[in-house]
């Protein structure tokens, strides 16, 4: 019964994208406030830096020559605080999230 139950759950977890899990998870967190907003401000500013329809994605046109050019150090540092918030997260040690990451992470 216990294992019709976890199967139950992870097949309705599969009916949602990656960031609204993302989002359910930090919304049962409260503590972690400050890294949601950091999380989810990221995740909206990415959003803005890609373009609205398909005829010309900017971020297609970088290359490794690019690292002076403004929109790569603007993706860059959205990454890097999207990163570091995910890192908040996985390293919480005030919930689960530590012990899950120690016992079942892939890095």
């Amino acid at each position: 019964m216990i294992l019709y139950y976890q199967s139950l759950k992870v097949k309705q977890s599969l009916l949602y994208t990656p960031i609204e899990i993302l989002a359910d998870t930090l919304l049962r967190l409260p503590h972690l406030s400050e890294t949601s907003r950091k999380v989810f401000n990221a995740y909206e500013n990415f959003l803005g830096i890609l373009p609205s329809d398909d005829s010309c994605n900017p971020l297609e046109k970088l290359d490794s020559d690019s690292y002076d050019d403004k929109l790569f150090g603007d993706a860059s540092r959205i990454s890097h605080d999207f990163r570091d918030g995910l890192i908040e997260l996985f390293f919480d040690q005030q919930s689960q999230m530590f012990e899950l990451t120690r016992n079942y992470g892939v890095f």
